[in-house]
């Protein structure tokens, strides 16, 4: 992930980015008995499911510094800012479905199996709106912790999407234009596509480096 800021006074504009690859695998199975005249057979279920997800998000957007608030009368640190953020939010996804499905009766003179495969797959991109905001709290002039929150699509553009992006990051300044970051991203993210629906969270540690012109 990436993001580029820039500022003039109370005003900003920035560019904040993304890309996860998400690829794993989801076994089943299922017994069920059942009556057949005098047999009692019994009919087993296997499921095999292989997911590829990838989905990737382009903010751009404005900043508008609200205001600051020292918590300490005459000191310049620490100080507490409020930032509003809105604009647009590009999203894409892309999602690759494979179901392998075994069935087995057991139980009598013969055992008949089967198999079926489905394969599906679904890809998505358009743009919405967001709203957010960030908080900064310095510490000292060399130590920052910052969230930010932001909320996009609410229904408005596509598939009934919703998503949200969170985070939380602890920033030293380790040279006069160089800050580096230690944090953790969440995002959630909602869609309905008639018979495929998607929800969940995508979340993990952060760590980078912010230059300064």
């Amino acid at each position: 992930m990436g993001r580029i800021e820039a500022r003039k006074d109370r005003w900003g504009f920035y560019l904040d980015s993304y890309v996860i690859y998400l690829q794993g695998n989801v076994s089943d199975s299922a017994k069920k008995e059942i009556t057949l005249g005098r047999l009692q057979r019994t009919l087993k279920l296997s499921g095999d499911l292989d997911y590829i997800v990838r989905t990737g998000s382009l903010d751009f957007g404005l900043r508008y510094l609200v205001g600051t608030l020292p918590l300490k009368a005459e000191k310049p640190v620490p100080v507490l800012s409020f930032e509003a953020l809105g604009g647009g939010r590009f999203n894409w996804y892309n999602l690759d479905l494979t179901l392998g499905v075994d069935a087995t009766f057991t139980g009598g003179v013969l055992d008949p199996t089967g198999a079926r495969t489905f394969s599906t797959s679904l890809e998505r991109e358009y743009v919405e709106p967001f709203l957010g905001m960030r908080l900064g709290l310095w510490l000292t002039e060399m130590a920052v912790v910052t969230f930010q929150g932001t909320v996009g699509g609410s229904g408005i553009m596509n598939d009934d999407h919703l998503d949200s992006v969170l985070d939380l990051a602890f920033g030293y300044r380790v040279h006069k234009r160089i800050c580096t970051y230690l944090g953790y991203r969440g995002r959630y993210a909602q869609a309905d596509k008639g018979e495929i629906s998607i929800s969940g969270w995508f979340h993990g540690p952060m760590l980078g480096a912010m230059f300064a012109l």
